[in-house]
């Protein structure tokens, strides 16, 4: 089954109850489907890696760690192979894994790419996010922080 949501399609093997309300069902519990922006930039620099990797048909998985200065920091890379608990997202032309307990950090994500003086990275945009650290590496949001002892 797959359903488009502006820029991002959901491929799942779930039924999904209403796409204009973007609630999907999983074992009688209710999610959010998330909603991640991939700009050209960064779609054209994840091709850019699967193709130096000669990794075109990989997936780019995406996810959310805790640990770091503020809890949570964000991991992606290349990978083979999906897991019975992630999901995957066609985005742009990308086959993007998220896995289950990253989905409700990553909601309403925009990623890109830029080069500058100091070389090039992705820069992550969330407007769930409380505050970062210094370093700008890791991030909490309100959500963690009311759920961390």
């Amino acid at each position: 089954m797959k359903i488009q949501f502006h820029n991002c399609s959901l491929v799942s093997q779930y039924p999904i109850t209403d796409a204009r309300t973007s609630i999907k069902i999983i074992e009688n519990q209710y999610f959010a489907v998330i909603m991640i922006q991939i700009t050209p930039a960064a779609v054209k620099e994840v091709q850019r890696m699967q193709s130096s990797r000669q990794k075109v048909n990989n997936y780019f998985r995406l996810r959310v760690n805790k640990g770091g200065c503020s809890g949570l920091y964000y991991i992606f890379e290349l990978s083979e192979t999906r897991q019975d608990s992630d999901y995957l997202y066609q985005i742009e032309g990308i086959s993007v894994l998220i896995d289950q307990s990253s989905l409700p950090y990553l909601k309403e994500l925009r990623l890109d790419y830029a080069e500058d003086l100091m070389g090039g990275g992705f820069r992550f945009s969330n407007p769930q996010v409380a505050a970062t650290c210094s370093c700008g590496l890791s991030f909490t949001i309100n959500h963690f922080l009311k759920n961390t002892p």
